[in-house]
């Protein structure tokens, strides 16, 4: 018996923190750097009419500006960012096959809503991990750097099995530096 067990050990699919199994999911949009609340409020209203055409779907749950207050033990809230939205979707039933094969139609359509990251984040239990296969490039080269991580990025969507594959430089940023000058902003009678 022993040793049918371990044959049997080695067939059956095992998962060091395996999913929640709860009719639960998050889905985290992030809009170019530079987008305001009222862009980042139209692409959330896309989101929910898509998630409430699905008669699966019980409810949604939106917070724009920032991320879902505490809502399972190993999920954290991001901060206020006016480009970034958390939206909570919760299915009427949980089914394995069924609950996989919604958020797999789920991740292919949203992939069509442009210049917007959607990443769609199924609760697991064990430690808070953002992603399970995190890949950094460094370059003093900005360009280069670009399109390296670029080459990545499509090498990964091709991969079979891999999904939510975000680049953090798929768009341009725009940085501002200031350097205020006290003694004529005293002046003026400008605070600092």
């Amino acid at each position: 018996f022993v040793i049918f067990s371990f044959f049997i050990f080695t067939k059956v699919g095992t998962s060091f923190f395996p999913k929640a199994d709860k009719p639960l999911f998050r889905i985290l949009v992030d809009l170019p750097e530079g987008s305001n609340l009222e862009s980042t409020e139209k692409t959330v209203d896309k989101i929910e009419a898509i998630l409430l055409a699905n008669e699966e779907v019980d409810y949604v749950v939106s917070n724009i500006g920032h991320g879902n207050p505490h809502i399972y033990y190993n999920m954290s809230a991001k901060e206020y960012s006016n480009r970034h939205a958390d939206i909570l979707v919760n299915f009427k039933s949980f089914d394995v096959v069924d609950f996989k094969r919604s958020i797999d139609l789920l991740r292919d359509t949203l992939a069509t809503i442009d210049e917007t990251q959607i990443v769609i984040k199924e609760f697991v239990q064990g430690p808070n991990a953002d992603t399970p296969i995190h890949i950094e490039l460094q370059s003093d080269n900005l360009s280069q750097l670009k399109n390296y991580a670029s080459v990545v990025e499509r090498e990964l969507k091709m991969t079979t099995g891999v999904k939510n594959v975000v680049n953090q430089l798929a768009y341009n940023t725009i940085d501002l530096s200031y350097n205020i000058n006290k003694e004529k902003a005293i002046q003026r009678n400008l605070q600092i």
